[in-house]
């Protein structure tokens, strides 16, 4: 899905911002999440997932966004800009804070750091039949193409 980046997003009242955060303030957090959405994943696999953003940072303008409950992440997103092009990746909300406009945050200040980029194109991946698909839809995101992966688990040597 995609979206124009257009001009930075004015604030809306009492609806908020992210704030920009460093990698390592968000791995509990990611490590929660992975806990909740792939039971059985293991301690190595989440320190590799991670990990994982590290291998980009070099090449990729990579921003790490989250609002904070009493100093606590509860939502967060990566937000990747490479030349005009921003990508919008790993949006999670805590389950116990869905509904009170976290994600709504995130997303205006990702499109707000695009733009400030130079950016003129925000583009994210979500299931053709998941719930958010729509949620974006409603936030300005368009369909522009169709995908499809297979994946295998290999056993553990």
């Amino acid at each position: 899905m995609a979206a124009p980046v257009g001009e930075p997003i004015e604030p809306v009242p009492g609806a908020g911002w992210a704030e920009q955060v460093a990698r390592v303030r968000l791995t509990s957090f990611w490590a929660a999440n992975w806990r909740r959405t792939h039971p059985g994943i293991t301690a190595p696999e989440i320190a590799q997932l991670a990990a994982r953003y590290s291998a980009e940072e070099p090449v990729v303008d990579l921003r790490y966004l989250a609002v904070f409950a009493r100093f606590v992440p509860v939502a967060a997103c990566v937000l990747k800009i490479d030349g005009g092009t921003a990508l919008i990746d790993a949006v999670a909300t805590d389950p116990a804070h869905r509904r009170r406009g976290h994600g709504d945050a995130l997303l205006r200040t990702a499109r707000a750091l695009a733009a400030a980029a130079g950016c003129d194109l925000l583009v994210l991946q979500a299931e053709a039949d998941g719930w958010p698909r729509q949620w974006y839809a409603r936030r300005g995101f368009t369909e522009v193409t169709r995908s499809w992966e297979a994946t295998r688990v290999l056993p553990a040597l």
